[in-house]
């Protein structure tokens, strides 16, 4: 983080700032950087964003790129998780584009959109209404199948946010560990990989199951290694992330394995719609899988 706080007049502005992350000139993604910040309530952390995405993500969202992106923040003592988007409060709900028209194919007169570029920043404490006392954080942004890099941070105290005290979330209440490797996508170069989805219908219901496992090893149990894996889900057309989260490395074996009911997580969609789902652990993350609505029919 910068020596001197970035001094704040909003809680949410564009365009690129100083220490805005720098993408490559021909690199497709979605960058963050965190810096040490002054808001209008007090001490805080900025998030600064610098996305290059397709242009299909463009048509979809339009000029409304940074609402569509979930800042998800993660509170390292408790695995408490806290979200929001980069957009005002009062904005109207996000509806993407191929809910409200039929799509249509270009004309020949009208040019391909092959990316859109935006940087968009705010302030972490009030986007995601982080609690008054002193506390650290992994944090990233999520955009459909797009997800930045994660970044830790340490937000001080501050009397005048209200947001509601990390608490320790319902352990292993849907993410289930160390089940047989058979099951389990090979890791690979990753450290975190995340395998296809599969449907499953029994006398409980519908499953949409989803296996994934860690580098060997990755659980280490250093004192100052992460104490958490969480798993996160979300729709296409919803806006919310949902979350389960199993402490490591006391529940872990060497193996590194786990799964997760996805439906359990975010529950069935109807219509089906398409969903995303990421795997966190400190500062890894792994891939984005992608979910399409046909596993759901």
């Amino acid at each position: 983080m910068s020596s001197e706080p970035l001094q704040l007049e909003r809680a949410i502005w564009y365009g690129s700032q100083d220490d805005s992350p720098e993408l490559a000139p021909d690199e497709f993604g979605l960058r963050i950087a965190v810096v040490d910040a002054q808001g209008e309530l007090g001490p805080t952390v900025a998030l600064l964003a610098n996305a290059r995405v397709s242009g299909q993500l463009g048509e979809r969202y339009g000029g409304r790129l940074p609402g569509a992106t979930r800042i998800v923040a993660v509170e390292q003592e408790t695995g408490q998780l806290y979200q929001g988007n980069a957009e005002p409060f009062e904005a109207a709900p996000l509806i993407p584009a191929s809910l409200e028209a039929p799509d249509v194919p270009p004309s020949d007169d009208e040019p391909e959109q092959l990316s859109v570029e935006v940087q968009f920043n705010v302030d972490l404490g009030v986007i995601l209404d982080l609690p008054p006392i002193e506390g650290t954080y992994w944090v990233f942004a999520w955009l459909d199948d797009v997800v930045s890099n994660v970044l830790a941070f340490e937000l001080p105290a501050d009397d005048m946010r209200h947001g509601q005290p990390a608490a320790r979330p319902e352990m292993l209440s849907n993410l289930h560990v160390n089940f047989p490797g058979s099951d389990a996508p090979e890791v690979g170069q990753a450290a975190l990989v995340l395998g296809d989805a599969l449907a499953e219908s029994g006398p409980l219901g519908d499953r949409l199951r989803v296996a994934g496992r860690a580098a060997t090893g990755m659980f280490g149990d250093e004192e100052d290694a992460p104490r958490f894996l969480t798993v996160l889900v979300r729709r296409e057309f919803e806006r919310e992330v949902h979350a389960s989260t199993a402490i490591t490395p006391e529940t872990f074996t060497e193996e590194g394995t786990f799964e997760f009911d996805a439906l359990a997580l975010c529950g069935k969609p109807s219509p089906p719609e398409r969903m995303y789902a990421i795997a966190l652990y400190g500062d890894e993350v792994s891939r984005t899988l992608v979910i399409e609505p046909d596993k759901l029919a």
